[in-house]
């Protein structure tokens, strides 16, 4: 079960920040896009190490993804150019709002 969506890395370079957050705005989405900085993976292993017992479950967040993950040559998902900005904005707001907190 696999998504039949392959590409160059660069899809949708015009994600705008309202459909980026939507996009990043859950737990299992987000462990994706961060096990996928480290190296490519696939559909199993991921499966795996997310302890999604569905696979329709880990499909559904990897549909959502499709902006931000491609599957390479070698039929593994791995990071976009978008995905890899979508983890730097991640990282940043999170270090915006935990200083923040810290600040208070």
């Amino acid at each position: 079960m696999t998504s039949s969506h392959a590409d160059n890395g660069n899809a949708n370079d015009g994600m705008s920040e309202a459909s980026l957050f939507e996009t990043i705005s859950h737990n299992t989405r987000i462990r994706i896009l961060f096990f996928l900085r480290e190296r490519a993976h696939g559909f199993a292993e991921l499966k795996r190490k997310l302890s999604i017992s569905s696979s329709e479950n880990l499909q559904h967040h990897i549909s959502k993804l499709l902006t931000l993950i491609h599957l390479n040559n070698d039929g593994m998902y791995a990071l976009t150019d978008n995905g890899r900005e979508a983890i730097l904005f991640w990282t940043i707001a999170l270090t915006l709002i935990l200083s923040g907190t810290r600040n208070s």
